[in-house]
């Protein structure tokens, strides 16, 4: 409801913009205005994965049952994630992992263990690149799959869900995404947890967030983010939510 409202606005304010550049501008100047306007348009679509701009992902769930589904982004990662899945087993809270390929190859063991305890695995690419959002579809395709193959050889299953880097979408990842028959998870609540080190700060942020149906991004990548898990999982669990997994969220298959 926030992202319509904000998404409302820009075009609302975009298009008064416009129609005073009509009466106070060249018709040269107005052209350039709406190119700047159509450009911005496209790089918000591009890097605001919940305006599925360019592909449909399932961000969030309009419900008003208690329900919260934990996301953890960029492991498996031997600093941060042994110490979140021991929080998440305690207060057994199923959450999802969107892990990276090659950080597979080197905790392949812990991989198993996300997947033993009981959560679900998805696909977060090979290498995670910083040019994720420049690649052509066949580029796109092969991170995918690598990753994909990277999990299979650890657990057996290959994941049909799947979160880009950044959250950066572009036509090249939709058709890469399509292709391969898979399912794109966004999130509609961000935990910022990479740029706010404190710990109360961070819960306190989430707990205004946090409806029902709500998909929260984190990392389990971070050093000691697992007393930021711990203390959120227990003010959800205080306040009588239910933790789920996307595919149980969502009603998707989990694997192929």
């Amino acid at each position: 409801m926030k992202f319509k409202v904000t998404a409302i606005g820009t075009l609302v304010v975009g298009t008064v913009f416009i129609l005073w550049s009509w009466y106070h501008s060249t018709p040269w100047e107005w052209l350039l205005v709406i190119l700047l306007l159509f450009v911005l348009i496209l790089a918000y679509g591009s890097f605001s994965i919940g305006f599925n701009f360019y592909l449909s992902s399932l961000n969030g769930k309009n419900t008003t049952e208690k329900l919260v589904a934990l996301t953890f982004d960029d492991g498996p990662d031997s600093a941060g994630t042994e110490s979140i899945l021991e929080v998440l087993q305690k207060h057994q809270a199923p959450s999802s992992f969107f892990v990276i390929g090659s950080q597979v190859l080197k905790n392949r063991a812990l991989l198993q263990k996300i997947h033993e305890q009981g959560h679900l695995i998805g696909n977060h690419t090979q290498n995670h690149s910083n040019l994720f959002g420049t690649m052509g579809v066949a580029r796109v395709q092969k991170e995918i799959e690598n990753c994909n193959q990277a999990i299979f050889d650890a657990i057996a299953k290959k994941p049909r869900l799947f979160r880009p880097p950044f959250g950066v979408t572009n036509p090249n990842i939709a058709r890469a995404i399509k292709n391969m028959g898979m399912e794109c998870i966004g999130w509609n609540v961000r935990s910022l947890d990479t740029v706010v080190s404190l710990n109360e700060k961070l819960v306190k942020n989430l707990m205004v967030k946090v409806q029902p149906g709500a998909v929260v991004l984190l990392h389990d990548r971070l050093k000691g983010n697992a007393a930021v898990v711990e203390a959120l999982v227990i003010e959800l669990k205080n306040k009588g939510y239910r933790f789920v997994r996307i595919d149980e969220m969502f009603d998707v298959k989990a694997y192929e």
